[in-house]
């Protein structure tokens, strides 16, 4: 996991560009970072026939993810297993260094087709449909890999399974094709990858629970900033409380968890998942 502890933020005269830049040595270095990324963005926009990607610039930056680090959580003998934080849009988020959580997307494969499609033969897949087959393809898959074991959550958009029965050394080749045939969703196995852990909300949506984003963002250009998100983060913490992230639905298989992953999944549910309330 990659979380830098110096961050800074800086912007083009007009306001409307910004840039970050990180250190782990200090603000000064971080700033001087958020500089030179600023003239970069600044020349791709210029540059009309750049191929570079903008988008990593503003986001993932060096692979390091741009998040306020919330608290870090550590296994019995002193490691580091997990680092809880704050993502763009003020949700809290665990992000785990060996313990494997799948996001498996199910909204967005609610299919209805239109009038010429179903002409054609194309028929609608509504969401209990895509949630019976992923569910379906998850024991099919764990039946031909018996030595994983998976605790299933039902989430607001789809499912959220985790293997309890081991550790993995990091987020590499294997671990993202076993990601990609359990429908793992492509954008999350990014984020995977660029950040080097895996990841689950813990909180809600804003916008699923009548809340807006946050206005403000880490890092903060200023006090004031840093003063406006946890005034809203004291709203939305207290509307969350009506809310749950996650439902859990069975285990599928029989291996022995491992210590780690039982101490993250115990932190996990205690935190997303509330009995009889809404998913969000």
């Amino acid at each position: 996991m990659k979380f830098p502890k110096y961050w800074s933020v800086v912007r083009n005269p007009s306001g409307h560009v910004t840039a970050r830049g990180w250190s782990e040595s200090s603000q000064i270095e971080a700033q001087q970072r958020a500089e030179d990324r600023l003239k970069r963005i600044l020349q791709w926009l210029r540059d009309e026939n750049s191929g570079k990607d903008l988008d990593r610039y503003q986001y993932v930056i060096d692979d390091n993810i741009c998040e306020q680090v919330v608290d870090h959580v550590y296994g019995p003998d002193g490691r580091e297993i997990a680092v809880i934080s704050r993502n763009a849009y003020g949700a809290i988020v665990l992000n785990a260094a060996s313990v494997m959580f799948i996001d498996i997307d199910i909204e967005s494969n609610v299919y209805n087709p239109g009038f010429f499609a179903r002409l054609f033969g194309a028929k609608a897949a509504t969401a209990q449909q895509v949630f019976e087959t992923r569910m379906n393809h998850l024991r099919t898959w764990q039946a031909q890999h018996r030595d994983f074991t998976f605790r299933v959550y039902r989430t607001a958009a789809g499912l959220r399974a985790v293997v309890v029965n081991r550790e993995f050394s990091e987020v590499d080749h294997d671990e993202i094709e076993m990601m990609t045939q359990l429908n793992s969703d492509p954008l999350y196995r990014q984020l995977c990858i660029s950040q080097k852990c895996f990841r689950a909300r813990l909180s809600p949506k804003p916008w699923r629970i009548g809340i807006f984003p946050p206005t403000q963002k880490y890092p903060f250009e200023h006090p004031a900033a840093e003063d406006a998100l946890n005034k809203w983060s004291v709203e939305y913490s207290a509307a969350s409380k009506e809310w749950s992230v996650c439902e859990l639905l069975e285990t599928i298989g029989q291996a022995e968890p491992v210590p780690v992953a039982m101490q993250l999944i115990e932190l996990h549910d205690g935190l997303c998942c509330n009995p009889g309330k809404k998913l969000a």
